[in-house]
């Protein structure tokens, strides 16, 4: 990857290759630690069988429910993330 328009992929960050991201280190952390860790949140959750409708309602603190809704929406990309990783590595 010597050119800096290609993008950097999940196996380019884990084999090392972190000459192309530069600076941008901790938004590539970012972009795929943060989904990662809300997709475990969430199956932490469930697991654990704490997700109901009362997990929504005002008597739970606000920043338990904004936990809630940002790994509900982070997820998907977590799972995109983890299906790229291994569809690049298997196939």
């Amino acid at each position: 990857m010597s050119n800096h328009n290609e993008t950097v992929t999940g196996a380019d960050l884990l084999a090392g290759n972190t000459a192309q991201v530069g600076n941008n280190t901790s938004i590539a952390c970012l972009y795929y630690c943060l989904p990662l860790m809300a997709l475990w949140f969430l199956a932490a959750m469930m697991t654990g069988g704490r997700i109901s409708r009362r997990s929504f309602s005002h008597a739970v603190p606000f920043s338990e429910r904004y936990g809630l809704i940002l790994a509900i929406l982070w997820s998907p990309l977590g799972m995109w993330h983890l299906w790229d990783f291994y569809s690049e590595a298997f196939f």
